[in-house]
């Protein structure tokens, strides 16, 4: 089955999701709180599709293609490689992020804000290496390792819901598409 990280899952709808279209799932957050709400909701949704209901659980049974994949719910520090020990897998084939660099703490190193396109192919190009910046503000973009990924889309859609939105009414959120 393939693979996927979902760092800062919070409740789980992302983790869910995944495992639903196949994806075996390593949901990873710093709060043991939210991991507790994250297995409660796993609880609901399958209580939910087991009922046929339809109200908030997403019927996506239409769209698998492969069996469910499972979901391993770990509260660790993503900062601390602890957490990888509780996972079989050596690489992931997916890493979902959709807010998790903003959830860090002001007091650590580095933006409490969204990752630019480029620190993206920076980080992604040569996994686990440091960064380069040529000036405070502007990273530069290595040439990619075997083992590291290259961006094969970057897209800027037209609409989004409210929390992709910025103040002047202009979509905030861009969607990065990840291969080899």
């Amino acid at each position: 089955k393939p693979t996927a990280l979902v760092p800062g899952c919070g409740k789980g709808h992302d983790a869910l999701l995944l495992a639903a279209l196949g994806y075996d799932v390593l949901a990873l957050d710093f709060s043991e709180t939210a991991i507790a709400q994250a297995k409660e909701n796993q609880r609901a949704v399958e209580a939910g599709e087991a009922a046929g209901a339809d109200g908030d659980v997403i019927d996506i049974r239409s769209v698998r293609r492969a069996e469910p994949g499972n979901v391993t719910w770990v509260s660790g520090d993503f900062f601390d490689d602890s957490w990888l020990g509780q996972w079989e897998g050596e690489k992931f084939d997916l890493i979902f992020d959709y807010t998790f660099p903003s959830g860090k703490p002001l007091s650590l190193p580095g933006p409490p804000w969204g990752l630019t396109p480029d620190i993206y192919r920076a980080l992604l190009a040569r996994p686990g290496d440091a960064l380069e910046f040529s000036s405070p503000d502007v990273v530069i973009v290595p040439s990619r390792r075997d083992d590291g990924l290259e961006r094969l889309a970057l897209i800027k859609p037209a609409r989004t819901h409210r929390a992709g939105m910025n103040e002047d009414g202009t979509v905030r959120d861009w969607i990065h598409v990840w291969g080899r």
